[in-house]
């Protein structure tokens, strides 16, 4: 008991340091032992009891429950070894000191079970070192190559095997690569068939069009080459015809040759609104009356009033 207090004293202490770290915790003198040993548990408890406890902070790979030589019970305590070191720091700060069917567990550091004493037939005692047997390890599955390559694919990916998301996101990732590459096959084939039809089609109108080397005559050698209709025209343009031809259009002319009267006229304002920049006061007051029939209107609702209030 004094052994689980103290352990927990100095994880409290450990906890309440603000300059903690790996390198300088207790823990670091074991980093090179995955044993841990566990004590004072209940007698009832079978080895497959106490990898069920122990196995939520790591995968267990051996497990030494210590039981009496003559009648085979056990005496309350085991060593286990973990797979993976850092399982055994979580082992004993968490299951130091926690209390199963009525007794308080004793979790701490170990190196292993000590070596085995034999007896020989002269009466002395050699030291047999213990041999772990692996005896609480998964059995290993065989893969085949198949199976081998898929893992290898699905280790190049980003998504973590642990993941219980990781597969459906590995998939959706899969469709969506078949998709783009779908996709650049169908337009390599569509680009490699409009290629072979307009070869095709530039190939049937050269033949089409362009006479064979036999049938070409001098007379279509000098057609094909002579110039079009409008280009010799051009050509043949004199000096009054090109002049006409460069000459801006009648509207530009005409307002290029107006007058400074003929200028102001055309900019002026429209009669409208010079009529109504040039009213007088009474005739922007009637403008700006509302028309008969809305003064009517307006007469009938105030007669209408008066009489409700005379009632």
């Amino acid at each position: 008991m004094n052994v689980v207090k103290e352990i927990q004293r100095i994880n409290e202490r450990e906890i309440e340091r603000s300059d903690y770290s790996e390198s300088a915790s207790w823990h670091a003198q074991y980093k090179n032992t995955a044993w841990i040993f566990a004590g004072n548990m209940p007698f009832d408890l079978t080895e497959g009891d106490i990898i069920c406890i122990f196995s939520q902070y790591g995968e267990i790979m051996n497990i030494e429950l210590i039981r009496d030589k003559d009648t085979g019970k056990s005496k309350g305590f085991a060593f286990l070894q973990y797979e993976d070191q850092r399982s055994t720091v979580l082992a004993v700060d968490n299951l130091n000191g926690s209390n199963v069917l009525g007794r308080t567990l004793r979790v701490d550091h170990s190196y292993g079970p000590k070596p085995r004493r034999i007896k020989q037939e002269d009466g002395s005692f050699i030291e047999e070192p213990y041999v772990p047997t692996q005896n609480a390890a998964p059995k290993m599955i065989e893969v085949s190559e198949s199976e081998a390559r898929a893992a290898t694919a699905t280790e190049k990916d980003d998504y973590d095997a642990e993941d219980p998301m990781a597969a459906y996101f590995r998939d959706k990732a899969r469709k969506k690569s078949d998709k783009k590459k779908s996709k650049k096959k169908k337009k390599e084939k569509r680009h490699r068939s409009s290629r072979h039809h307009s070869d095709a089609e530039e190939e049937g109108h050269h033949r089409s069009t362009s006479p064979s080397r036999h049938d070409r005559s001098p007379r279509h050698r000098s057609v094909s080459r002579s110039p079009s209709p409008h280009k010799r025209d051009r050509r043949s343009d004199s000096e009054e015809d090109y002049r006409r031809r460069r000459s801006p259009s009648p509207r530009k002319r005409d307002r290029r040759s107006d007058s400074e009267e003929d200028y102001r006229r055309r900019r002026s304002p429209s009669p409208r609104k010079r009529d109504r920049r040039s009213d007088s006061e009474e005739d922007y007051r009637r403008r700006r009356s509302p028309s008969p029939r809305k003064r009517d209107r307006y007469d009938d609702d105030d007669r209408r009033r008066r009489r409700r209030r005379d009632y």
